[in-house]
């Protein structure tokens, strides 16, 4: 399924520090699937871990550059595209990893606000 490059490597490094790390109900996080669906995993607790939002897009990017057939790679190159395109009334860019992160703050914050009645 995975290549045995330095992506694997650095993509299996994110998600042993993001295991280790305690996260509180406070903090901004995003689950993720370890192994993803559309690669035959599950949402059993084993296979999900809290990220960033700047590890989660990282962790996208890395999956695309792992998978060791063109079937699997072009499944991820769909996720990483649809999940680093920004389409709003202000930009048609495309974000980075910063941005996606700040982004995801923010919108976050709003809904958050929202269901509060703020």
């Amino acid at each position: 399924m995975f290549k045995s490059n330095k992506y694997t490597n650095w993509y299996f490094s994110i998600i042993e520090k993001a295991r280790a790390r305690l996260i509180s109900d406070n903090d901004y996080y995003e689950v993720h699937h370890i192994i993803p669906k559309s690669l035959g995993g599950t949402n059993r607790s084993d296979n999900l871990i809290k990220l960033s939002a700047r590890e989660h897009y990282v962790v996208h990017l890395l999956l695309m550059k792992m998978c060791d057939n063109k079937t699997d790679t072009h499944k991820m190159s769909c996720a990483f595209h649809f999940m680093s395109l920004a389409k709003n009334e202000h930009t048609s860019q495309r974000y980075n990893s910063k941005i996606y992160e700040y982004h995801s703050l923010i919108r976050t914050k709003i809904q958050s606000d929202r269901m509060k009645g703020a």
